[in-house]
């Protein structure tokens, strides 16, 4: 990878982090503690999709039947 590329790629990456900072804090204060829970808890499985997408760490079908899991309970509670 070229300093350049690895560079733009860090710099998607801390943008995206604080993004998705940005939407827990708002999602934290404005929306309640029992909503802000199911969002802590997709939480977890996209950060497992970030890593799978742009970092190219392996998906495991365990983690995968984990990640859907957790969304089956988030809709069930939905």
């Amino acid at each position: 990878m070229t300093p350049s590329a690895r560079t733009s790629k860090t710099f998607c990456n801390t943008a995206l982090a604080g993004a998705v900072l940005a939407i827990e804090r708002f999602c934290r204060y404005r929306r309640g503690r029992g909503n802000y829970a199911i969002i802590a808890s997709c939480e977890l499985v996209t950060v497992v999709g970030v890593g799978a997408i742009m970092l190219g760490e392996k998906l495991t079908p365990l983690s995968a039947l984990g990640g859907g899991l957790i969304f089956a309970g988030v809709l069930l509670h939905s």
